[in-house]
Formats: structure tokens, C-alpha cells, sequence
């Protein structure tokens, strides 16, 4: 399910996908895209747990075919634009594939993103231990900016925490 929601929602954003030609750019409504599923998020640094996450991570290929059969450079801007779009679209596709199955939905009032309803939030925290680790590594980033006399905010600020501490998916 998770599949083919993924593959419905790049079919649907693909329409938007734009050739650079110059400084500006044209619709070409193509593109490729590799998917790559994974099952677990990322393991926490202290443990080694891996927590259970079935997701797709997509990878559009900077080509894309124009109207005479040429391969040019993707417009960028047009992903940007989409993106939100995009990922509401595939919770939406979820939603639509999985509560047929008997799954219920609670929304996160903050994303909007569906949640399976039924799991504790005691649950949830014992198997986000990797948020955690996140959450920890951007208020040390925040407080080492503070010392420095800047202040720093933001989902960028989030993914850095992110990024900085990871540990590889490769694990036994």
C-alpha cells in the first residue's frame, strides 16, 4: 500500500515537472524517478535501535525529455513548489488505500499527517528513541549558538541536528 500510494503521487506530480531552458523554464509533464523503500528509521546512537518506519525515500533524476525528444536539466523550482502538495497527496492516498482495511486515523494537529489511532503516547516515545536523540543534538546546537551570541530557529536547525549525528542504516 505504502507502494503504490508513493507511485500514485509522483504519476500525479509528474504533470508539474518543467525543463530549464535558459532562465526560464517549460512544462514537460516527464521525469524519472528512482524509489528506494526502507522499513525502520534511522538506529539511536545509544542503543543501536532501529525503530520500525515504512517509508520511500524518491530520487528524480536532474532529466527530464522535451517536446522534441531532447534530455534537458529538471526546472528545480517546480519540486519546491509541488513538494508540500506532494506529500499531503500521498498521506491523502494512504488514508484513502488503508481505512477500507479496517485501519482508524488520528491527525497530527501540527503536520496534518496521519497517524495509526490506537498506540499510546508512552509507546510512541519508548520507539522514537532516534526523535529523541534529534531533539537533544538541536537544543545542544541552540544553546552553543547562544553562546556565540546568535540565535538559531527553524526546520533547517532540525535537519542539521539530524544530519550531524547519524548513524549509517547499515546495522545487524
Amino acid at each position: 500500500i505504502q507502494r503504490e500510494a508513493a507511485i500514485e503521487t509522483l504519476k500525479e506530480v509528474e504533470q508539474y515537472i518543467g525543463a530549464k531552458d535558459g532562465h526560464h523554464g517549460h512544462q514537460t509533464g516527464k521525469m524519472i524517478v528512482a524509489i528506494f523503500q526502507h522499513d525502520c528509521a534511522r538506529p539511536d546512537r545509544t542503543s543501536g535501535y532501529a525503530a520500525p518506519d515504512l517509508h520511500d525515500h524518491a530520487f528524480l533524476m536532474n532529466m527530464t525529455k522535451d517536446e522534441n525528444g531532447r534530455f534537458r536539466a529538471v526546472e528545480i523550482d517546480t519540486i519546491y513548489r509541488v513538494r508540500a502538495f506532494a506529500t499531503q497527496l500521498h498521506w491523502s492516498k494512504l488514508v484513502q488505500k488503508m481505512q477500507p482495511l479496517g485501519y482508524e486515523f488520528v491527525f497530527d494537529a501540527k503536520t496534518g499527517a496521519p497517524e495509526l489511532k490506537g498506540f499510546t503516547k508512552e509507546y510512541l516515545a519508548e520507539n522514537s528513541k532516534r526523535r529523541a536523540e534529534v531533539l537533544a543534538n538541536e537544543a545542544r546546537m541552540k544553546e552553543e549558538a547562544a553562546r556565540d551570541g546568535y540565535t538559531v530557529e527553524g526546520n533547517s536547525l532540525r535537519g542539521e541536528a539530524a544530519r550531524r549525528n547519524r548513524r549509517s542504516k547499515h546495522f545487524d
